[in-house]
């Protein structure tokens, strides 16, 4: 639920409301956005927030041997895009697969912008 009235109106405005805006980092570089991860990411108004369980997972995950992994109720990808960041592995890829729409839509565009 939005704290105030402005919150609201932001999240009425746009399906994926821009985090980004808030910490001040709309428009950065690829180099920037990725320096601020999780700070930036797009998450769809009134839906499921990350927390801190998906940036712990993706830091376990990205110490594992492999290349390849599956975030399944990736939500707007803050699990799997955080594996990609801290992982050595140049070659690895994620499957994040979720059933809202709007999440997906959130994860595509989060992996565009890092």
């Amino acid at each position: 639920m939005p704290a105030d009235s402005s919150e609201a109106t932001a999240q009425a405005a746009s399906p994926c409301e821009p985090f980004a805006a808030a910490v001040g980092i709309t428009g950065a570089s690829p180099t920037t956005a990725r320096a601020a991860f999780p700070r930036g990411l797009f998450q769809p108004a009134g839906g499921f927030r990350f927390g801190s369980d998906a940036l712990l997972l993706a830091a376990l995950a990205a110490g594992l041997p492999g290349t390849r992994a599956v975030d399944l109720g990736t939500g707007c990808g803050a699990a799997g895009l955080g594996y990609l960041l801290a992982t050595a592995e140049t070659a690895a890829t994620v499957l994040g697969l979720d059933r809202e729409a709007a999440m997906v839509a959130a994860a595509q565009q989060n992996a565009a912008t890092l």
